[in-house]
């Protein structure tokens, strides 16, 4: 099956042809829209679309291709706009030209909204233009909100080139409305990535004065123009010697102590933390979360802390390597993408027509339709090769090298021919543009009274569908629309004449005191504190580092960041060896593989440490129960699986007599009954699943599932009396709740997710955990919280964790004071 099939080029083709033997198997499911092939720049050919659909056409027949004209997200207005607009302008198609045939759309949604079109035109040439074409799309949105129809995130606005955001945002600023563009470039090149900059410029060189004025002037201290007027007056060859002698005032006095901190740790901390420290050393943060466009600049920052990483990660790089890369990236990276943020955000969204592909808005603006786009003609100087007309470049005429180059005829066809596809490729983008609304569209120009229209914009084409030069008030027709509807539970198709009225507003009154309602009151006021994230993409989280943070951020710190789990796991073979008998001990079980593996799955508590190791024999037991015994067999089963071991000498007969005596004890459960006649499982089952920018881990003992229910089994192998189950269970607990997570998050299809902890001991007594799909969102708040505290590196002591932990001394105290 080949998705998107209208996007495909010659090359794509030619490739998997032949791996269908030609088509002749019947091995091909394809699925486009010719009038969606927008992807020319990027070799896509609408030839390939009309040379597959008549292959498949010669070689199965006509009956295998599906045409499928309804539309499940429009309202009629927008359905019966388009149907007219694109009648005319895909009226007599050439295939030659890439020009596609019209085929109307079928509405097939069923509620009752019917649906708005609206065009927003600034007069340019008038006496006095009141709005711009910018200032009416944000009064629109504006008014709205106001009548709470829609909240800023369903608004979409949808430009051909990016750098018309610049415009908008200006703009949005203006009018308080919040938004974030999508895949927005010149990420080096936004304000709060250049005030970082000066930061670290000045704290690598404090004679730096430039930077310091710049980090003075930046929301990090927001010294006045006047306040930095007067320090200039001091005494000093630089800046901040002329800071310094400002220590009459209070302000600047504390100002000056947090620089010279910073300046006094740059050379001793990592970049990151760097960073971290100064975003969060004053208000800085506050002042950006105030704005508008605060997510980006919030995911702006964590993105820079990310690169800060990754920079830092290669060895014998310092602050210097870095400024330096900054400021080569702010020089010459301006396509570098700001960070991308969650669609959940309340605010408007802002994207190029090929980002919207796919997708849809309840609201959907089409900014600055008057511009055009960049011809594709050769040029002087220019070399072209194509596949069809060969090289081709202008030339001088009896070689007369001052004079204006000419074309060849070849060039001319090739240029004739290019135009005609690029205004194809037009109309269809078009397409794409107006068919992302779903409740109300809007489409926006600014015109010139007397000027006629660029021939490769979006505002010609509309005036030649609609047949309108846009000067007056309103656009009024009528058209047939075809229903889709469901009687007596069946599709039936209806035809409706729907008559369109499109208002033309070209001013749009908001006055400040419309706005004023939107400011509240202090006490009302809903403080953000959540911290700027220092976040590694991709990252593995386990279910044992989340276990083990959520019993003590510390112990996680020594475990995995600073990597005592080795030296833990030495000491505890220390007592293993029989030197030190019948003492108490809390340990942690893990071994240096297994710390690498990121998996605690045998750490046990409070054993009673004598002649065996728990950590070992955790894992024969478990090896055991991936196997699936049979009861009747244990003896030989143990023999066969650990004899050789037993034999080496890595193994002792004290502890594999352990084994099957608790294997034997476990055979007779009511646990193990359950267990063993379940008919759809996995044993040792392992998962990988994606969550946010990072990776959730877990081996699982065993996973049944049963219709909508799944449930999982953590065996523990701690040797406690039976009143201690309670108390164990609690240590356990999260990693039981992180199975049941990420199995939720794999198996979307079930409803029901049960846990439970089978301790080896007492294997009837099962402490169980039960989730349904309505309590599995406080369940993810619950382990993201934690996940989030893991990459914050926040590492507090839990005190209440030092008397079982393997941390701890003989006092029972963390060796961390």
């Amino acid at each position: 099956m080949v998705d998107e099939f209208q996007d495909t080029n010659e090359i794509q083709y030619q490739i998997f042809l032949p791996i269908l033997d030609y088509l002749k198997g019947g091995r091909l499911f394809i699925v486009g829209d010719e009038k969606q092939s927008i992807y020319k720049f990027r070799d896509a050919e609408i030839e390939i679309f009309n040379l597959t659909r008549s292959d498949i056409r010669n070689s199965v027949g006509e009956n295998n291709l599906l045409v499928l004209p309804d539309s499940f997200r429009m309202t009629p207005a927008i359905c019966t706009f388009c149907n007219y607009i694109f009648k005319h302008l895909f009226d007599e198609p050439d295939e030659s030209f890439g020009e596609v045939p019209a085929t109307d759309l079928v509405c097939a949604r069923v509620d009752d909204k019917t649906g708005h079109v609206e065009f927003l035109i600034s007069r340019e040439n008038e006496e006095s233009v009141k709005n711009s074409e910018a200032e009416l799309v944000a009064k629109k949105i504006s008014y709205l909100i106001k009548e709470n129809k829609y909240s800023y995130k369903d608004v979409c606005i949808l430009v051909r080139k990016r750098k018309y955001f610049a415009d908008l945002e200006k703009v949005f600023i203006k009018f308080e409305i919040p938004f974030t563009i999508v895949g927005g470039r010149g990420f080096y090149q936004r304000q709060t990535i250049a005030d970082v900059f000066n930061y670290l410029s000045f704290l690598a060189d404090e004679n730096n004065s430039s930077a310091l004025v710049g980090l003075l002037r930046s929301p990090f201290f927001n010294v006045s123009d006047s306040k930095l007027f007067e320090i200039s007056l001091n005494k000093g060859r630089s800046f901040w010697r002329k800071l310094n002698l400002a220590n009459y005032d209070a302000e600047i006095a504390k100002i000056s102590e947090i620089l010279s901190e910073n300046i006094s740790m740059c050379s001793s901390v990592s970049l990151p933390d760097l960073i971290h420290k100064i975003i969060n050393d004053r208000n800085f943060l506050s002042i950006i979360s105030s704005r508008n466009d605060s997510d980006q600049e919030v995911a702006n920052l964590n993105k820079l802390i990310s690169i800060a990483r990754n920079f830092n990660s290669v060895g014998f790089r310092n602050l210097y390597d870095f400024l330096t890369f900054m400021k080569d990236s702010i020089a010459n990276l301006a396509d570098e993408s700001q960070a991308s943020i969650t669609l959940n955000t309340d605010a408007v969204q802002m994207m190029t027509i090929h980002q919207s592909k796919g997708l849809e808005f309840p609201v959907v603006f089409l900014f600055k339709t008057d511009e055009a786009g960049i011809s594709n003609s050769i040029k002087t100087g220019e070399v072209k090769v194509d596949k069809k007309y060969g090289l081709l470049t202008k030339v001088p005429v009896d070689q007369n090298y001052f004079e204006e180059y000419q074309s060849a005829p070849i060039v001319l066809m090739h240029n004739y021919f290019e135009e005609k596809k690029n205004n194809a490729e037009l109309k269809r983008l078009m397409y794409v543009a107006l068919t992302r609304a779903k409740d109300e569209l809007y489409i926006t120009s600014a015109i010139k009274k007397d000027a006629s229209f660029k021939k490769d914009t979006f505002i010609n084409l509309l005036a030649k569908g609609l047949k309108s030069d846009f000067l007056c008030d309103e656009i009024i027709f009528s058209d047939q629309l075809e229903l889709l509807r469901i009687e007596n539970e069946s599709f039936v198709n209806k035809n409706l004449q729907l008559t369109l009225r499109i208002p033309i507003t070209t001013e749009i009154e908001l006055e400040l005191s419309d706005r004023e309602d939107k400011i509240k009151n202090v006490a009302q006021a809903e403080i953000n504190t959540a911290p700027i994230y220092s976040q590694e993409k991709g990252e593995i989280i386990s279910a044992s580092k989340v276990s083990i943070y959520s019993q003590c951020p510390l112990k996680y710190l020594l475990t995995y960041e600073y990597g005592f789990g080795k030296l833990n796991s030495d000491f505890l073979h220390f007592k293993f060896d029989g030197r030190q008998k019948n003492q108490k001990y809390f340990s942690d079980s893990a071994l240096e593989d297994e710390i690498d593996a990121d998996d605690f799955r045998y750490e046990s508590f409070e054993n009673e440490i004598k002649d065996y190791d728990s950590a070992l024999y955790g894992r024969l037991f478990h090896k055991a129960m991936e196997k699936s015994f049979y009861p009747n067999q244990i003896d030989d089963f143990v023999s066969d699986e650990f004899g050789v071991e037993l034999k080496d000498g890595q193994i002792s007969e004290k502890i594999l007599h352990r084994l099957q005596n608790d294997l034997k004890s476990f055979s007779k459960s009511k646990a193990y009954a359950l267990l063993y006649a379940a008919k759809n499982y996995k044993n040792e089952f392992e998962i990988y699943v994606a969550d946010h920018d990072y990776y959730l881990h877990g081996i699982i003992d065993k996973i049944i599932f049963n219709e909508k229910k799944i449930s999982i089994y953590d065996y523990k192998t701690d040797d406690i009396e039976k009143k201690e189950i309670k108390k164990h269970s609690e240590y356990y607990l999260m990693q039981l709740k992180f199975y049941l997570y990420i199995a939720s998050k794999l198996f979307s299809e079930f409803d029901t997710f049960e846990g439970s902890l089978v301790f080896v001991k007492h294997p009837d007594d099962i402490v169980t955990l039960n989730y349904d799909r309505s309590k599995l969102k406080e369940l993810e708040r619950e382990i993201t919280d934690i996940i989030n505290s893991i990459r914050m590196k926040n590492s507090e002591k839990n005190i209440k964790h030092c008397r079982v932990c393997s941390f701890s001394g003989l006092t029972n105290k963390c060796i961390i004071n």
